[in-house]
């Protein structure tokens, strides 16, 4: 029975060492991020890398410019804004974290009122009961032990923050961006080796 790779020699669609190869390519190196496409897809002559971190580099660039641009009476508005939503969310989250509980307390309290109908069946009941005490301590523990900080950052405070966010994001960004340009070449560099190989 053919595998996934030596199903078109099977089919009798490759006939020869060298597409057999090109089509296990993707099972390694440069082509690994083609392992799940469809084997009829040709590996192409040269990968582009992907821009993801360069997109949020100009984000990051763009986002430390607005915030030098930005009044010290516009920084107080978004801190306003920012102070409101804050109390908002926590009260969303923390009734939402409450029915949360509620909903497992509930099938807690079922689970422990069932009587198992053998001794078979008494592993099953622990089980039950485990699984729902352990989620109502991961889920539903946070908002006990947690008070928020609902204080306003100064006008300083707030811009030294986001400036630091965004020097942060603009090196992360930056060096990711570098790697995934030298990976790709390297990945180009791997095709073109083994192309040349195949000749």
């Amino acid at each position: 029975m053919p595998t996934g790779y030596t199903s078109d020699i099977y089919d009798g669609k490759i006939v020869n060492g060298k597409d057999f190869i090109l089509q296990c390519a993707r099972a390694f190196g440069a082509c690994i991020m083609m392992r799940e496409d469809s084997l009829d897809k040709p590996i192409p002559e040269e990968f582009q890398p992907n821009t993801y971190h360069k997109e949020e580099l100009e984000n990051a660039k763009k986002n430390l410019q607005e915030i030098f641009d930005l009044s010290d009476e516009e920084i107080q508005t978004r801190i306003k804004s920012e102070f409101n939503e804050r109390i908002e969310s926590d009260k969303k989250c923390r009734k939402e974290n409450k029915a949360l509980e509620n909903r497992y307390n509930k099938a807690l309290a079922e689970v422990l009122e069932w009587q198992p109908p053998t001794d078979d069946h008494k592993e099953l009941k622990k089980f039950a009961i485990d699984q729902l005490k352990e989620s109502i301590e991961y889920d539903c523990s946070y908002y006990k032990m947690y008070e928020p900080d609902f204080t306003k950052p100064t006008i300083t405070e707030w811009r030294e923050l986001r400036i630091t966010t965004c020097m942060n994001d603009i090196n992360y960004h930056s060096q990711k961006w570098d790697e995934e340009v030298k990976r790709t070449a390297e990945r180009n560099q791997w095709i073109k080796d083994l192309r040349e190989s195949l000749k």
